[in-house]
């Protein structure tokens, strides 16, 4: 007797079909080739059956697909858009809500779910649900040492790039490198 699975639900339909989405004009042939060359070979017909929702994708796989696509695992997982006009369902969570809560659920950054109160007009129940979901929801993330990594594919020639240039580029790094840290934190 064939072992029961559970079928394929909303977070796999999106999976399904970030992947057609992200292949493009890609042949089934090409990306099964690349994913060997990963070390996660799939057939090309195990490929389409994904596309088409036939065949579930595990999670090796979904981190195989988005080496080869060169994107994060979040953007198989969740729709394309983040917006808060568009709405999606994740497996297990029972409510439609915006793409943009979906998204930063799965960042990290905020529960699906915030509280209610109105006698907190200051938001500060937000403020605490969010940064106690963020203790939880993440480890704290030590930033990549990119300084040096801007400064050397910045042009040397004044015309090109200038010192100002170069020191903003710099300097944004720096600061995206410390928002990172600060919020891991919460």
């Amino acid at each position: 007797m064939p072992r029961a699975t559970n079928p394929i639900d909303e977070t796999g339909k999106q999976v399904a079909a970030n992947i057609k989405r992200l292949r493009g004009s890609m042949q089934y042939k090409d990306l099964a080739e690349k994913l060997a060359e990963v070390g996660r070979p799939l057939t090309p017909v195990a490929i389409r059956d994904a596309e088409n929702g036939k065949r579930k994708v595990d999670v090796d796989d979904l981190m195989a697909l988005a080496i080869v696509f060169e994107v994060s695992p979040l953007t198989l997982l969740l729709p394309e858009s983040g917006s808060r006009d568009i709405t999606t369902r994740i497996t297990g969570y029972p409510d439609e809500m915006g793409s943009n809560v979906a998204w930063l659920w799965a960042r990290g950054d905020e529960p699906l779910e915030l509280p209610q109160d109105p006698a907190l007009s200051d938001h500060s129940g937000n403020d605490r649900a969010i940064a106690l979901f963020r203790l939880h929801a993440r480890p704290e993330i030590q930033a990549r040492n990119m300084t040096a990594g801007v400064t050397m594919w910045l042009p040397d020639d004044a015309e090109a790039a200038t010192q100002a240039e170069k020191a903003a580029l710099v300097e944004s790094a720096r600061r995206s490198d410390a928002q990172l840290i600060r919020g891991s934190r919460g």
